[in-house]
């Protein structure tokens, strides 16, 4: 096998690989060998059909798109690793076709697109400011607002006038010109007032309705409004209110705190456990806005050209995980998204933003760990690993069989990177 190698513009190499003539005679046997299985003629069983009598019959061409992947199949991969290609998206393969037979070597190009290389700038001694982490009475008192609220029950409202703050079961349409708009209709849905759930102006305009009242509510939906139609276009929803509920919040005694997470049994345990809760998440909120801007800083002053392919596999992957999320939900991915106000092909455009950055900050900290010298300790192989044993409710041993180490480095040698940037990064 012979390979050339040769870089192109935009991110791109080009690889002239030749397989030696054994390499496709061999694809040529195996071919046969899947081919003739099927076949029948007169006089021989089915897959007893002799090769020169195949050929004769067939033509020697007939084995040649099998023979032509098995020769790839045996060395791109190699070239790909002895050549230290670090290929990013699938090649763009080329061949001569009329140059292919038996007992001639095989020649094609393979055009890859590699990771590109990042011209790291400043990426020590980033300023940063860190978060006070006190709890604040108000702190307490809207997380132990949620907490009860998990512990209480719709029941319905004494009075029949819709306030702010009520929950409301109504039944809804809307329309555009006189025209119903898809996705604008609900029955008996279930709508807490103020929540901000609708278009703005639409939960403001029911408050005062009575149960049983029928009403026309006016609003727009926003000028930035996902659904090209729909865009900043007046609509009028007819609405019917069936009943108005309010929370009914339990009173926080020993009792009910001994019925809630945690290992507190009395009140006053409850609130120390929930202040060390709050300050926990303080803790980790500061943590991550520090490392936000360490990331941010050293992309921002990082040179690197990020292949579109890499953007694209990125955004195919948030989609994937959007899809899970709306199957979570029992819906469809475009009705999930339409009710959160956007569609795919919008949905698409904003993901690729997103993956531009993620794709970048990778490449970077990817850079930083190579500069730095920064190596996972087998400590830090075995945390990963029972990680992700519990993760995937594997056996240890089990999970270390079919996940070799080499598929934890770029996670570990990510996040050396990140810690090595906040270790350098100076307090404001």
């Amino acid at each position: 096998m012979s390979v050339k190698v040769e870089k192109l513009e935009n991110g791109k190499v080009k690889l002239t690989i030749t397989a030696d003539k054994a390499i496709f005679n061999t694809g040529m046997d195996l071919a046969f060998e899947e081919e003739v299985k099927e076949v029948e003629l007169k006089g021989f069983r089915k897959g007893q059909v002799p090769r020169a009598m195949f050929e004769k019959r067939f033509g020697e061409a007939r084995l040649y798109d099998k023979a032509i992947n098995h020769c790839i199949n045996e060395t791109y991969p190699k070239t790909i690793q002895e050549e230290k290609v670090e290929v990013v998206a699938q090649p763009s393969i080329d061949f001569d076709y009329e140059s292919i037979g038996k007992d001639k070597d095989f020649t094609y190009t393979a055009e890859v697109t590699v990771k590109p290389d990042v011209e790291l700038g400043e990426y020590v001694g980033t300023k940063v400011k860190h978060l006070s982490t006190r709890v604040l009475k108000k702190d307490y008192e809207a997380e132990l607002e949620n907490i009860l609220s998990s512990k209480s029950e719709l029941v319905p409202k004494e009075s029949d006038v819709l306030e702010n703050g009520d929950t409301s079961i109504i039944d809804f349409e809307g329309f555009k010109d006189d025209e119903p708009f898809e996705g604008g209709k609900g029955e008996n849905f279930s709508l807490k007032i103020g929540s901000g759930q609708f278009i703005p102006g639409f939960e403001e305009k029911m408050i005062g309705m009575k149960v049983g009242e029928d009403k026309e509510v006016n609003v727009s939906f926003p000028e930035n409004y996902q659904v090209p139609d729909l865009a900043g276009a007046p609509v009028v929803f007819k609405v019917k209110l069936h009943e108005i509920k309010v929370n009914n919040s339990p009173e926080l005694t020993d009792e009910l705190v001994k019925e809630l997470e945690g290992d507190a049994e009395t009140v006053v345990d409850f609130e120390k456990e929930v202040r060390e809760k709050i300050k926990l998440g303080k803790e980790t909120q500061n943590k991550n806005a520090v490392i936000d801007k360490v990331v941010q800083v050293a992309s921002e002053n990082a040179k690197v050209e990020v292949p579109q392919e890499m953007v694209d596999s990125e955004v195919e992957r948030m989609m994937k995980d959007t899809e899970a999320q709306a199957k979570q939900y029992g819906m469809e991915l475009e009705m999930f998204l339409q009710l959160n106000g956007t569609e795919i092909t919008k949905y698409k455009e904003q993901l690729g933003t997103r993956a531009l950055s993620s794709v970048r900050f990778n490449l970077v900290l990817a850079a930083v760990a190579v500069k730095e010298e920064l190596v996972a300790t087998e400590k830090q192989y075995d945390e990963a690993y029972t990680m992700l044993a519990t993760q995937y409710s594997m056996e240890l041993e089990k999970l270390k069989s079919v996940f070799p180490k080499e598929m934890l480095d770029e996670q570990l040698r990510t996040q050396l990177a990140v810690d090595f940037l906040v270790e350098k990064s100076v307090k404001e």
